[in-house]
């Protein structure tokens, strides 16, 4: 054990003495996940089916988008305006032909980092830029918890300007918005 630190020792005093050598190294190895590993990564991912980006969204008109990793369909626009839980909730059911208020974890995948985003009020929200976005915070059809004591009058939503899902009362509305979804 003692050998293997004074070896390690050894050679962090050589690598301090040969700064430019460890920037090229550095710049190498960098240089290397650049081309190397990151192509490597988004190929793995097209090889197992997942979609990114514009591609992945496909605009079928009448104002629905499909995403073609989930093969959900979703309202391309939002509601427009400051909403609680309850009226979006009865505004996507009110749509009918199977339209209804997402789940959280629906409403999570449709967050990309990867993507350049959309607008949305003044913000950018990284989902694709074919969704007309008035807010940045969007409700679920997921509640909290079942009873009072566990957060009935809460429910979740996701910040789709950093992915973060947070919860709120149900009664809210301001900031608030929805997109509808149908499908599975």
């Amino acid at each position: 054990m003692h050998k293997r630190t004074y070896v390690l020792r050894r050679m962090s005093r050589l690598l301090s003495k040969c700064r430019p050598l460890r920037r090229t190294i550095s710049a190498s190895l960098l240089c290397f996940a650049v081309v190397t590993v990151l192509p490597a990564q988004r190929a793995a991912a097209t090889s197992r089916g997942e979609v990114h980006g514009e591609s992945r969204w496909t605009d079928l008109g009448n104002g629905v988008l499909k995403d073609g990793r989930t093969a959900l369909e979703w309202t391309k626009d939002d509601n427009g305006g400051d909403i609680d839980w309850n009226e979006a909730k009865s505004y996507c059911d009110g749509r009918r032909k199977g339209w209804r208020l997402p789940n959280l974890q629906e409403l999570k995948a449709i967050f990309d980092p990867t993507d350049r985003g959309a607008r949305c009020a003044q913000a950018l929200c990284k989902v694709s830029s074919q969704f007309n976005l008035t807010g940045a915070w969007f409700w679920s059809a997921t509640q909290v918890g079942p009873d009072a004591t566990d957060g009935s009058e809460l429910a979740w939503g996701v910040l789709m300007v950093n992915g973060a899902q947070t919860q709120t009362v149900r009664d809210a509305s301001y900031g608030s918005r929805t997109l509808c979804v149908r499908g599975h």
